[in-house]
């Protein structure tokens, strides 16, 4: 044998290793870059969601988060604007049950409680849309839409209904009101 042939051997060694780390950092490269598109892909499409409801136009936000929701199945965010939008388009119900999954996400959150309650308040139940707007004032004392739904009085002239909130986790901004005739 040649007195070479091991060291060849272990140079050859050295090199198949470094080429199965350089290809390990590119598939690692890639997948990073493919969920940060993903990510930047869902805050777009749920921002453009965001904005059709805001113009009143909840059909079509329910279409572009049909696509959404088929990417991201359990996401609060995309979860919360459906069930708005729902809320907006008179289906009642699965309203509710898509606003309940959203609070059993997360608990802590004043506003999907408060559309709870809207909810269960168009539904004609309106203790338990009490129930909801309490527990949003509990959440958030100066919530004014829940305590205005609370307090008895001559009736509102106009209902305000605050926009969608504005992120879960990820730190997204505030929603805004919205105002309904």
């Amino acid at each position: 044998m040649f007195p070479s042939a091991p060291l060849s051997i272990q140079s050859n060694q050295r090199d198949m290793m470094a080429d199965a780390w350089l290809e390990q950092q590119k598939r690692e490269k890639a997948r990073r870059r493919h969920a940060e598109q993903v990510t930047a892909d869902f805050q777009v499409e749920t921002e453009r969601a965001w904005s059709l409801l805001e113009y009143g136009r909840p059909n079509e936000a329910r279409r572009v988060l049909d696509g959404v929701l088929a990417r991201h199945p359990s996401e609060s965010w995309a979860l919360f604007l459906f069930g708005v939008c729902l809320l907006r388009t008179g289906d009642l119900a699965h309203a509710e049950s898509v606003l309940s999954e959203v609070l059993g996400q997360s608990p802590a959150d004043h506003t999907t409680a408060y559309y709870l309650g809207l909810a269960r308040e168009r539904q004609g139940r309106t203790a338990a849309a009490h129930e909801m707007y309490q527990r949003a004032l509990d959440l958030k004392p100066d919530f004014k839409e829940a305590r205005a739904r609370l307090e008895p009085g001559p009736g509102l002239r106009r209902r305000i209904e605050p926009g969608p909130k504005a992120g879960s986790a990820a730190g997204r901004g505030r929603g805004r009101a919205r105002v309904l005739g």
